[in-house]
């Protein structure tokens, strides 16, 4: 064989050498390409969810901020942020769509429990708004959302721990393919360099100098040196290798410069994760800190009870036996005026007894366990009606009463708000003869009757109905009917504790009319 045929023969061994490493290394760096495109997707996934999970917590800490503080921008934080969550779920969920099969099924329970946790935070937020600072603390304290803040949290947990998992397998996927790209390089120039080593011995001196510099510069590509190029000015087979040469060395420096930008893609988002977490203990942290200061504020209301049933209830009695003492020491004795300020003061000091007796059993109302029973409603309407006969006697009062269904409550919690209901139609229709009051069931509501009380008395403007059901809150002079304006607070507060809603319709001077509704008995 002549030396031409040898050389081309070593020429074109060599090329294909050159022509298989060439296709190893673009395979590679589409593998690798691939490999940091699916990383990105799974980075933005990530990140996706721990938005999520910070909405999520951040939602519950603005409303433990509005029970505790009442501030209306707590509130309006929440209202942004639980308005957003579900924004953020569905760009979480079209990340995930076609990269896992379970993921879609996954994050759309996830939004259920969100939803389910935000449903209770929005009752928790009603109470507050509505029933007060007691309400909304028992409604926190008796821990269902928290329940389902853990299992949301969990279901976060299992999603991040199998992203981590897949994380890791692309990380090695990404150094198992790296390495074996390097392998075959060096496989491909250790052939490379015995051929052209054949070939510079069996060539003229034209060709040995260029072979030596691609000998030398594949030696140095070994080394790990990849910023090498060969330069040759001509059109032969050893200009063809030459050029093949500098493009594998094109290629390996975009490979190297690709891992370097995965590992330190890699670093950044360890350290976020990082960041995340030691963000989740300082929420963690203030989750605690504000759990102390809701117990605090519970001893504090405790106290205050205890204050009203003792301490004021003393100073009353002392102000009324001395009143009584003096009425009988001067007896006869002061003029007309003085006695009417006696008289005065006596009066005052029974309605501030019965404001404390009144206030005391609001607060009761909110404290006493539930004892939920099928309950006649009829038989605790009769009872109501009995109890009024003295409020009634001497009226004409035409009574219109439908059968009423039974439910599921507590009987004294219950017989309480029809008392209070039937007692405010009777007392606010004392001017009008005959009096009519209609007591009935008005349909149902997701499984709960529609009751209803409606008076023919003095009714109200609807646009005070908003100050209706609030404590000390009265929209008739006292002058003209008694109260101290607790009783629809406490209706308004055993009805909530029941699950259900009350309101009100009215026209001035053509009477009222009060509905509640509560859980029908099943089947």
């Amino acid at each position: 064989m002549s030396v031409g045929k040898k050389i081309a023969s070593l020429c074109l061994v060599s090329l294909v050498i050159l022509a298989a490493t060439a296709v190893v290394i673009e395979g590679t760096t589409r593998r690798l390409t691939d490999i940091v495109q699916q990383f990105n997707r799974q980075r933005e996934f990530r990140n996706g969810l721990d938005a999520v999970w910070f909405l999520n917590l951040d939602a519950g800490a603005g409303v433990r901020r509005y029970v505790i503080t009442g501030n209306d921008r707590d509130l309006d934080h929440y209202r942004s942020v639980s308005g957003t969550i579900g924004q953020v779920i569905q760009g979480v969920s079209e990340l995930a769509a076609g990269s896992h099969a379970a993921r879609p099924a996954q994050l759309k329970e996830i939004e259920s429990l969100i939803q389910q946790r935000l449903a209770l935070l929005e009752q928790i937020v009603t109470a507050q708004s509505e029933q007060g600072f007691d309400t909304a603390r028992r409604l926190l304290a008796a821990g269902n959302e928290k329940d389902i803040n853990d299992t949301i949290r969990q279901k976060i947990a299992e999603i991040v721990e199998d992203e981590d998992r897949a994380a890791d397998a692309q990380s090695a996927d990404a150094r198992v393919t790296t390495a074996t790209a390097r392998s075959a390089v060096r496989i491909a120039m250790a052939l490379a360099l015995l051929f052209l080593s054949a070939l510079g011995y069996a060539t003229a001196t034209r060709i040995a100098r260029p072979m030596h510099l691609l000998a030398a510069a594949a030696r140095r590509v070994g080394r790990g040196e990849l910023d090498q190029a060969v330069v040759v000015n001509s059109n032969d087979e050893v200009g063809v290798l030459s050029v093949a040469f500098n493009q594998m060395t094109t290629n390996l420096r975009t490979l190297m410069a690709t891992l370097t930008s995965t590992n330190v893609a890699l670093e950044a988002e360890i350290l976020e994760r990082k960041q995340a977490q030691a963000e989740i203990h300082q929420l963690n942290a203030e989750l605690n800190q504000r759990a102390t200061q809701l117990e605090e504020a519970n001893k504090e209301l405790e106290s205050f009870s205890y204050s009203v049933s003792h301490d004021l209830r003393a100073p009353l009695r002392h102000v009324q036996g001395y009143v009584e003492l003096l009425e009988r020491v001067t007896e006869g004795k002061l003029p007309e005026k003085a006695g009417r300020y006696l008289r005065t003061i006596t009066d005052a000091s029974i309605e501030m007894g019965q404001l404390i007796d009144d206030l005391l059993e609001f607060s009761r109302t909110g404290r006493a366990e539930m004892q939920a029973t099928a309950v006649a409603l009829d038989s605790l309407l009769q009872d109501s009606i009995r109890d009024l006969e003295m409020a009634t006697q001497g009226r004409t009062i035409v009574w219109e009463i439908a059968p009423l269904p039974h439910v599921m409550g507590d009987p004294a919690m219950l017989r309480q708000v029809l008392a209070n209901l039937v007692g405010n139609a009777v007392k606010y229709s004392r001017q009008r003869d005959p009096a009519q009051i209609a007591i009935g069931c008005a349909g149902e509501e997701n499984g709960r009757a529609i009751l209803f009380v409606r008076d023919n008395g003095a009714g109200f403007d609807m646009k005070y109905v908003d100050r209706l059901f609030g404590v000390f809150q009265r929209l008739h002079r006292a002058e003209e009917f008694e109260g101290t304006g607790i009783g629809l607070a406490t209706v308004r507060r055993i009805i909530t504790r029941h699950g259900g809603r009350v309101w009100a319709e009215a026209t001035p001077n053509e009477g009222a009319t009060f509905y509640f509704t509560v859980k029908l008995v099943a089947g």
